[in-house]
């Protein structure tokens, strides 16, 4: 017999925040034969089902990895099923005794136990099976063949609702086609600004508007992360949790500590891969990981944005994403490449920025790959360009990364004309912030010598972390004009896409 902690949905938590329009897109899911629930680690899906499936008197079965045996997951499918249909288990008794062996390869008895499975399911009413963590389930397996089997087999009035960390291991593009899936991803179950408010004044008993906006942008709602804050909130005074918050997301703080034992430990190399690389850019496309050396990489990039790790950036100019910020801190800091991968990184980026006239990401770029001569021969070559399109900042923040012969009286000349504009605009508006509001602002403006390695990535992040946040960070909201959903996606000051 399967344990009962499997076949039992958890508990609503003693502190629970209403959250009603993802109520209500749940509640959907009794419309469709299959709905889809993936997200990463700590995005609340067991805490969003498991009450919601006692409430409809639905069925609940946890899948670990003694379901890799397809034989104790159809034990265990049947157990769940037979805790609100008690006639089930003896019909399926015998079926189950011989339906499976020791190894793999019982393609046409689960085929036909799913029949009978979907067969038996017949008269009864509006039925929900929640499968929790089917990541655990491999695909390409006699027990991913079996779900896949019943999710095609069950009458349409019973609902089958799959929880993941990843996507189903088995394709539903035909149940999809046929209007038959309703999907919920990461996007839908991170907490909004004003739940993240709610939320700490449940648990806090004082609002601060200002916190819960940076809370929200420093974890873009991840449940998880949200609730470790708040709970570190609960025990200091109201003065000290600005202090708090920045202390949370040091190395060694109670989110970086939550990602690295509960995020990453699993994840397979092709992701950890991509996540290396992509740390190293303040935003990517598919393509442009594919240039720095990762194959395949839309499907892994479109994967980890449904998961919550990657969040897509509303662009007109293609399909753009940053790392959530603190997967970003996390993988810089555990995930480390060499300094010869970094400078291979940049130069091959660096080639493809320019190739799509992204000059100032091309530069940047070439300053990581302490590449000097190439950052003198995109000024020499597209410099005025540059100031016609309005980027005197980088012109004038490249051109101070140059010394010696690379200083080119044009080059002069070039520096001396991006210092008027500025200077003009200067006197117009007034001074602005470091960088002038722009994307891809440069975070250090000290000299180097042509093939000096930059700065590295922690002090990139110090002199970046620095110059964003001062005079204070509870100025940090004043400042979002120009560009809000970049900024909130960048705390750090990393780039303001």
């Amino acid at each position: 017999m399967t344990r009962a902690s499997k076949l039992l949905p958890p508990r609503r938590p003693a502190t629970f925040l209403p959250r009603a329009l993802l109520a209500q897109r749940l509640a959907r899911a009794r419309d469709y034969r299959l709905t889809t629930v993936v997200a990463g680690a700590g995005f609340g899906k067991s805490t969003l089902l498991g009450p919601w499936v006692s409430a409809m008197q639905g069925c609940w079965y946890t899948i670990d990895k003694s379901d890799a045996a397809p034989a104790t997951l159809a034990r265990g499918l049947v157990d769940s099923l037979s805790v609100k249909v008690p006639s089930l288990s003896p019909d399926l008794n015998a079926a189950l005794q011989g339906s499976f062996g020791a190894d793999e390869g019982a393609g046409s008895q689960v085929e036909a136990l799913a029949g009978q499975v979907g067969g038996a399911l017949d008269d009864v009413d509006d039925l929900v099976l929640v499968l929790d963590d089917l990541h655990e389930i491999s695909a390409q397996t006699d027990s991913a063949r079996l779900i896949e089997a019943l999710c095609r087999h069950v009458p349409d009035h019973c609902h089958i609702v799959l929880s993941s960390r990843a996507q189903p291991p088995f394709p539903i593009d035909r149940l999809r086609g046929q209007g038959q899936v309703l999907d919920i991803d990461a996007s839908v179950l991170a907490f909004s600004e004003d739940e993240v408010a709610a939320l700490l004044q449940d648990l806090t008993g004082y609002g601060d508007g200002e916190l819960a906006s940076e809370l929200h942008a420093l974890t873009l709602g991840w449940p998880a992360a949200v609730r470790l804050a708040a709970e570190a909130f609960q025990g200091s005074p109201p003065d000290r949790s600005w202090a708090v918050l920045e202390g949370l997301r040091r190395p060694g703080g109670s989110l970086v500590t939550y990602l690295a034992a509960e995020v990453f430990p699993r994840e397979r190399e092709s992701v950890r891969e991509l996540l290396r690389r992509a740390a190293h850019f303040e935003r990517f496309t598919p393509e442009l990981c594919e240039v720095v050396g990762i194959p395949e990489a839309t499907e892994t990039v479109w994967e980890l944005a449904g998961r919550g790790l990657l969040v897509r950036l509303e662009s007109d100019s293609g399909q753009w994403f940053v790392l959530h910020s603190l997967v970003r801190e996390f993988v810089l800091g555990h995930w480390p490449l060499s300094g010869d991968e970094v400078r291979s990184l940049h130069t091959r980026a660096a080639e493809w920025f320019e190739a799509r006239d992204d000059l100032e990401s091309a530069i940047q770029s070439r300053n990581a790959a302490a590449d000097r001569r190439g950052i003198a021969r995109i000024l020499e070559n597209r410099g005025d360009e540059m100031l016609r399109s309005g980027h005197a900042d980088q012109v004038i923040w490249a051109s101070d990364l140059l010394t010696g012969g690379l200083r080119t009286p044009e080059l002069e000349q070039l520096a001396g004309e991006a210092r008027q504009i500025r200077g003009g605009l200067d006197r117009s508006v007034g001074l602005l912030p470091a960088g002038g509001g722009q994307r891809g602002a440069p975070i250090a403006r000290s000299s180097v010598e042509d093939g000096a390695p930059p700065l590295s990535p922690s002090r990139d992040r110090r002199v970046a972390q620095d110059l964003w946040t001062r005079p204070s960070r509870r100025n940090l909201s004043a400042r979002r004009g120009s560009s809000p959903r970049v900024e909130r996606l960048c705390p750090l000051g990393q780039g303001r896409g």
